[in-house]
């Protein structure tokens, strides 16, 4: 028999599966959403850290591999041009590997800002649904009020001698 394996759902994953509300969870949508939506700003807090923190590490790197290579050529009593130089930085592994990790980090910071705007819709969407609702309960508390004067109204009118 094979069984199929659970993946364990990412703490971003569990949270996305928090968005959209529907008319009869429409409550429980508008109560947990502040704390999604604080949720999906620390994920951005986090990948901001991530990127920054990569984009500090391709950059070192970079420095330090061009250090390194106008020194060798220093060394070796030779001249390097500026462009030749930028391009060995730019094949270097090391410069690689934090380039690779810098995009990486800078794809998921793209993505953290689309998983708050998401968050930030689903408020606006509560809000308006929040928005329709109280008009439409003041709409029916006006009609019920009215209805009520008119009947009060209809009924004094009826002791009227002349009868309506």
């Amino acid at each position: 028999m094979i069984t199929r394996k659970t993946v364990p759902t990412s703490p971003i994953t569990a949270l996305l599966q928090k968005l959209g509300f529907s008319p009869d969870n429409v409550v429980q949508a508008a109560s947990e959403n502040p704390l999604n939506f604080r949720d999906a700003i620390e994920f951005r807090q986090h990948c901001l850290g991530e990127r920054t923190r990569a984009k500090m590490m391709l950059e070192r790197t970079q420095a330090e591999r061009a250090l390194a290579i106008n020194k060798d050529f220093r060394d070796r009593g030779e001249k390097i041009t500026e462009a030749i130089r930028d391009a060995l930085v730019l094949l270097d592994p090391e410069v690689r590997t934090a380039s690779d990790a810098f995009a990486r980090a800078d794809e998921s910071d793209e993505y953290s800002k689309l998983v708050v705007e998401a968050f930030r819709m689903q408020r606006d969407c509560l809000k308006i649904v929040a928005d329709l609702t109280w008009n439409e309960m003041s709409i029916q508390r006006a009609v019920s009020t009215n209805a009520e004067k008119m009947e009060a109204t209809q009924a004094k009118l009826a002791k009227y001698p002349g009868g309506v």
